[in-house]
């Protein structure tokens, strides 16, 4: 990618960007952005707007060197009348406020003036009429192919107007001229119908990328203003409507099969080869590269984060196709194709869990409890918005219902819930209304109420609460609100219904795990200390009510997973650490030794997932949050064998999620709820299921 960078600054694609390239006839070097798709109708304007069109004109043949005239289509495909824009108006680059970095514009440079027409626009126009540096030019662009071209509007030295027309020539947009009334071609500026039939304009280099990067090649630029005299909203795509799966397909002369139709292609021609340049060929390859075409040497770069794509040899931009394939393979049935097929990407994975129905309340930051009698109870959380939710309800597996019970007595998110000896939850600390909470409560099932206890000794969050097995309940860390990880626990003793001070951590760590032992210690692992992550653990021993060193991770991780084996033994997955965003590494802590050792990585990195030990003795992995910042919400699920002390992936949830909760119930399903479903979007309601693989007798 550096390389790629600095070649994109200073050698080809730089030429495509900055250096003007005049060619009769030929493509300009137009990138597209991706996702491009070819049109549909919409219901309501229905087949009867296409019609097929015997235009014939005397003199020259078809573009393809036929005797025969054209076939055009007829095809209106918006219900607004598509106009032209003659006069066109334009801003500086520093008052050009109403555009996005990200926005697409096509670029010109004619003599020393630098233009950016946004792409926004032109999908309304179809064709924008200017005159820059003292030369009358027309920037077209064709909805259905996704191409831009740029020409010099004269016509025998002097100077026309172009306009769109509701006409189709090899599934590209014609254009009419104001003097003659000819169609021309919009892929090759040649006159296919009418008096100036065989003729062909002056085409201009030009090229399709993002405001962003055009105006950092040229900080004088200006950009055409939505200031335009008509009444459209510029921030909508007209064709928005027939884009998608079930496109119609109109008709072109030549089908190439060696290509999906609507492939997105670089079509370059010199000296009369022409070879096409598959973008997703190109994403993979490592560009700049360079190839032969026509008996001359030329570059081809790709710069995907940008979906700007150009061509050059050493002299200069090379007019460029870049659109659909069908488009280009119509108009040059010869051409080549570089590249290999590159290797089918793997099918998606599966779906593996089921709609379990929605939640009264969409929830994150909520808990979920297996109670004695089967049920689940949901507590708290927000709606992804302040304030936080005192709501609760029960989920019933038998039924696969969500149920109203009653009200938590102080709203909470973020907080910990505990099945007690006696069957009764106890919930402890999170947030409210942005404020570190102290507060404590039962949930009994008995009377579906909650009841308020005395408050713990001190506000936490991010903390732990672990069942003992005398019954109590050990609060360890956790953040306070108002400074670094705390190192102190308390004591919840149901039979006093209060906290007692308890024996301080070796260090003051939040977002850490708590996992009871077999012999009924507890493993305190990992979490974020006041300096960051931290690789430390400690056991805290009930019996000498004290806390002491457990050895050292082999990475220091928060927001992991700590899952208690068959064995005894706990895995620890995950988590981050650092400027990290996520760990693939996982690690085995075996309590007879107190060391850990290294397992298998996850097939995904994570943080922030949940993990769960099911009845087959493997390990359940979803969601959380990965790597790619754009896509950092996890759908994923894994399960890690402890015989091979691998994962392997399985397929997805029907939601990504980060922190949800995951409940064991007593069918041996799986119940997922809560927290994020995808960017942006900070609650769900929905819930699922999930059906893990019989025991192997």
């Amino acid at each position: 990618m550096r390389d790629l960078i600095f070649w994109l600054r200073s050698n080809s694609l730089q030429r495509c960007i900055r250096t003007p390239s005049i060619q009769p006839g030929r493509r300009s070097g137009a990138p597209l952005g991706p996702g491009r798709r070819r049109a549909r109708f919409a219901p309501a304007l229905g087949g009867a707007l296409i019609a097929i069109v015997a235009l014939t004109a005397a003199g020259g043949g078809t573009a393809h060197g036929a005797d025969a005239a054209p076939q055009i289509i007829r095809a209106p495909l918006i219900k607004d009348k598509i106009e032209a824009i003659l006069h066109p108006k334009f801003v500086a680059a520093r008052d050009a406020a109403t555009f996005e970095p990200r926005d697409r514009v096509i670029g010109v440079v004619v003599g020393d003036v630098a233009k950016a027409y946004p792409l926004r626009i032109l999908r309304w126009h179809e064709v924008i009429n200017d005159v820059t540096a003292g030369r009358p030019i027309a920037i077209t662009y064709c909805p259905l192919t996704g191409d831009a071209a740029v020409y010099v509007r004269k016509m025998g030295g002097k100077t026309v107007t172009l306009y769109p027309t509701d006409k189709l020539y090899e599934s590209t947009t014609l254009l009419r001229d104001s003097a003659t009334g000819s169609l021309w071609s919009q892929f090759n500026g040649k006159a296919i119908i009418g008096p100036a039939r065989g003729k062909q304009l002056v085409q201009l280099a030009s090229i399709n990328t993002n405001w962003a990067l055009w105006q950092a090649y040229h900080p004088k630029t200006l950009i055409m203003s939505t200031d335009t005299g008509f009444a459209r909203n510029y921030e909508v795509d007209p064709y928005g409507l027939y884009e998608g799966p079930g496109a119609t397909e109109f008709p072109v002369s030549h089908k190439d099969p060696r290509l999906p139709r609507d492939e997105l292609v670089l079509g370059v021609e010199v000296d009369h080869h022409a070879e096409a340049f598959p973008l997703r060929r190109l994403a993979i390859a490592k560009t700049p590269m360079t190839t032969r075409l026509g008996g001359k040497e030329i570059t081809v770069v790709f710069d995907p984060n940008t979906a700007t794509v150009g061509a050059a040899d050493e002299q200069h931009h090379l007019p460029a196709y870049t659109g659909q394939w069908f488009g280009w393979a119509a108009f040059h049935p010869d051409s080549a194709i570089w590249g290999k097929e590159p290797p089918k990407p793997p099918p998606p994975p599966p779906i593996i869990f089921t709609d379990a129905g929605d939640l009264n309340r969409a929830r994150e930051g909520n808990s979920a409890t297996l109670l004695k009698n089967g049920k689940v109870l949901i507590a708290g959380g927000d709606n992804g918005r302040a304030p936080m939710i005192a709501a609760a309800e029960l989920y019933d597996p038998a039924k696969r219902t969500f149920t109203i019970t009653g009200d938590m007595k102080t709203p909470r998110g973020g907080h910990v819930a505990t099945l007690l000896a006696d069957g009764r939850v106890l919930m402890t600390g999170g947030m409210d209304n942005l404020k570190v909470i102290a507060a404590a409560e039962v949930y009994d099932p008995a009377t579906g109420q909650f009841s308020a206890v005395a408050p713990m000794h001190a506000a936490r969050e991010k903390h732990t609460a672990t069942l003992l097995k005398d019954g109590r309940v050990l609060i360890a860390g956790g953040y306070p609100g108002d400074a670094f990880p705390t190192a102190t626990t308390e004591l919840f003793d149901p039979a006093q219904g209060k906290f007692i001070a308890g024996p301080p951590m070796t260090a003051g760590r939040q977002n850490h795990t708590a996992t009871l032992l077999p012999d009924g210690r507890v493993l305190v692992v990992g979490g974020t200390g006041d300096k960051g992550p931290l690789s430390s653990a400690e056991i805290y021993n009930p019996h000498t009510g004290r806390f002491s060193p457990a050895g050292t991770m082999h990475a220091a991780r928060e927001g992991h997973s700590a899952t208690l084996l068959q064995d005894g033994k706990v895995l620890i997955a995950g988590g981050a650490a650092g400027a990290i965003a996520a760990e693939k590494s996982a690690e085995l802590y075996d309590p007879a030794t107190q060391s850990f050792t290294p397992v298998g990585d996850l097939e995904v990195a994570r943080e922030g997932h949940r993990a769960l030990l099911l009845p087959n003795g493997e390990v359940l992995v979803v969601g959380g949050s990965g790597l790619n910042p754009q896509h950092r919400y996890l759908a994923s699920v894994e399960i890690y064998n402890p015989a091979t002390r691998r994962f392997k992936l399985l397929g997805e949830m029907l939601l990504p999620r980060f922190g949800p909760t995951l409940t064991l119930l007593g069918n041996g399903q799986v119940l997922v709820t809560g927290r994020f479903s995808a960017p942006g979007y900070f609650a769900t309601a929905t819930a699922e299921l999930y059906q893990p693989p019989a025991k192997p007798d």
